[in-house]
């Protein structure tokens, strides 16, 4: 029964995965981060819908930090 619901599971995500690749494909936002080296269809998605509006930061450190990429950004020199 386990084996059975498993492939039940993998076939829904296979679905779920198929219809991610048809939207990420056609947002430009997602194409153009796919282009960064190790970046994957799942990453630029999940970039691409949690930053919504790059333009609302100040700078890439901003949007790192935000990500949660890079520890906190602090403006002091240690």
């Amino acid at each position: 029964m386990e084996l059975t619901a498993l492939d039940q599971v993998i076939a829904m995500i296979r679905q779920v995965e198929e219809k991610l690749d048809a939207i990420g494909g056609s947002d430009v936002r997602v194409i153009r981060l796919r282009t960064i080296p190790g970046v994957g269809p799942r990453l630029a998605e999940v970039v691409a819908a949690t930053l919504d509006d790059p333009h609302r930061f100040k700078s890439r450190r901003e949007v790192a930090a935000y990500a949660g990429l890079v520890p906190r950004q602090s403006s002091r020199a240690r």
